[in-house]
């Protein structure tokens, strides 16, 4: 075996090793994002049947689906009042919930609308007043030439 042909082997085997670290293949590993952990989860979850107007007392049973979705069964009252609700997993969103017991308007001040009734927008003014005269926009007068 000539020896010059075993160096040749060896320069081409470095030169293909070279090649390719020089064709900047990278593999960059992209962190997954976070899940709420069980204990926020239920903290979301009682905070949204509560502010329904709902007693809650007892976390019932909680499971994280195979979508990255929290259950969450919530109780209180006295078995009077239960939620069922359902968070993403992620960004801790109600994507669903299921309330039994009796309930108060949100805290807002703002009553959700009765299910089928269309939203009317405000009146412009009241009904019977007369309406306010506009005054006219100012005359249009050109500006004045920039100083030098």
């Amino acid at each position: 075996m000539d020896l010059r042909l075993c160096g040749f082997r060896k320069r081409l085997a470095l030169a293909a090793v070279a090649l390719l670290l020089a064709s900047g293949c990278m593999v960059v590993a992209h962190p997954h994002p976070r899940l709420l952990t069980p204990q926020e989860a239920v903290n979301a979850a009682t905070w949204f049947a509560r502010s329904r107007g709902l007693t809650v007392d007892e976390t019932r049973h909680m499971q994280l689906d195979r979508y990255g979705r929290w259950h969450v069964h919530l109780a209180g009252a006295g078995g009077r009042d239960h939620a069922q609700v359902v968070l993403d997993g992620y960004s801790g969103r109600v994507l669903s919930a299921r309330l039994r017991g009796p309930r108060v308007p949100p805290p807002s001040g703002e009553q959700e609308p009765a299910p089928g009734a269309e939203e009317q927008p405000p009146p412009a003014r009241p009904p019977g007043a007369a309406p306010k005269e506009v005054p006219p926009p100012p005359p249009a007068t050109p500006p004045p030439p920039p100083a030098r």
